[in-house]
């Protein structure tokens, strides 16, 4: 879901539980601006190797992408959207408040939007809101809107898609029908990513983020019969909930500015690497290959 600034997820967990890996000390606060990502230890893959970029044994890398403020803006429209859709169903009753929204999973904002209006957020309500959720954002869509890539987000998705040893993946908040609705209008179709893990996908109830990397990289060894190395998968993303779903499957993340959280927070909460945005591709790659072990 879009950016807003919001409280400690309520349901899925507090921000503070990924200061800290189980067994590793925790790391300094560091400053605004990049942050260079731990050297990877020389291993060897033992399967295929179908290139070789200069200067790296590869191994197979698999990269996991937020949607909302990491590579595109809607500037509001998901949340107007999702809102209007509450209001048509259920009237002036629906009035929620404080509910953050940042980083979150939708099917957790829909339910704590329920619940605050004081109506029972059934899954039938729930499933309801969802449909007439998705109606409104396409109708949005069809008219006027500054929804946009953010700046680099197309040239990297492009560069790594060129990497025969990379996976690009989704790993995020939305609804798969809206996520893919938000990703073609704004003209980066969801078919450019081989994987896509969406919000309603956590096996548990209530549904937490932290599920949603274990899920991914799953899938993509069933469908590959190959499993990366943890320090092979990232997750780029612009939220602490980004960051503590990387920790709490010992993966690695990229932490982007581009939403409510400084380069500063997203570094204090452990973020591997951080940037201001994608808009230094060569910055990006140079990040995400270090994954890649030294010849």
């Amino acid at each position: 879901m879009g950016p807003q600034r919001g409280g400690r997820e309520r349901r899925d967990g507090g921000a503070g539980s990924a200061r800290r890996r189980r067994g590793l000390p925790g790391r300094p606060s560091v400053p605004d601006g990049p942050v260079h990502p731990r050297r990877a230890r020389p291993h060897d893959p033992g399967g295929p190797r179908r290139s070789r970029l200069p200067g790296a044994t590869l191994i197979h890398v698999l990269i996991f992408f937020d949607i909302d403020a990491t590579l595109l803006l809607t500037d509001g429209m998901g949340i107007r959207a999702m809102l209007d859709a509450g209001r048509d169903l259920f009237g002036p009753a629906f009035r929620p408040a404080d509910v953050p929204y940042a980083g979150r999973l939708d099917p957790l904002i829909i339910h704590d939007m329920l619940a605050s209006s004081g109506i029972d957020p059934s899954p039938a309500r729930r499933e309801a809101m969802r449909r007439a959720y998705a109606l409104r954002l396409r109708a949005a869509f069809e008219g006027p809107h500054t929804a946009r890539l953010l700046p680099g987000a197309a040239e990297v998705v492009a560069a790594l898609g060129a990497w025969p040893d990379v996976t690009l993946a989704i790993l995020t908040g939305n609804f798969e029908e809206t996520g893919s609705l938000k990703l073609a209008r704004c003209g980066l179709p969801p078919q450019r990513f081989h994987l896509h893990v969406w919000g309603d996908q956590s096996p548990s109830d209530p549904p937490t983020r932290d599920d949603l990397p274990r899920v991914g990289i799953d899938r993509h060894a069933a469908s590959t019969g190959r499993r990366p190395r943890d320090d092979a998968v990232w997750i780029v993303g612009d939220t602490p909930h980004d960051v503590r779903a990387a920790r709490a499957n010992r993966i690695r993340c990229l932490g982007v500015a581009t939403g409510r959280y400084s380069a500063r927070e997203l570094g204090e909460c452990g973020a591997d690497a951080v940037l201001p945005d994608l808009a230094d591709t060569a910055r990006v790659l140079a990040i995400l290959r270090s994954s890649r072990a030294p010849a």
